[in-house]
């Protein structure tokens, strides 16, 4: 599994970055695989800003996990916002995402 590194400056990271799918998870299997979220901003509770290399491109990108406009840190199955600067980079993203794939996962995970 490739590793998804923290970021030293997360806000500047994040310039350019928009949203560009989702992932099924919950925070206790984010907070697991990453540590405590970097942070919280405007509308966002909970967020981890990451970096791995992308397969695909072979190139650095950055990507966040993050709530929005929930008012709350969802601790239940939830789809989770991923933001970054291309959708090419999702299978990438979704390899370092702990992401619910079954019925059984998300029963388990209530």
């Amino acid at each position: 599994m490739p590793l998804a590194e923290s970021v030293a400056e997360p806000m500047q990271s994040l310039l350019g970055s928009q949203l560009i799918g989702y992932i099924l998870t919950t925070y206790d299997l984010l907070e697991e695989a990453f540590g405590p979220p970097t942070g919280s901003r405007d509308k966002v509770t909970a967020e981890w800003v990451r970096s791995m290399m992308d397969e695909s491109t072979g190139e650095r990108i950055v990507f966040t996990v993050y709530d929005y406009k929930t008012d709350w840190t969802p601790r239940e199955p939830f789809e989770w916002h991923i933001g970054g600067t291309s959708k090419e980079h999702m299978p990438s993203i979704r390899k370092v995402v702990p992401a619910i794939t079954t019925p059984e996962e998300a029963q388990a995970a209530v």
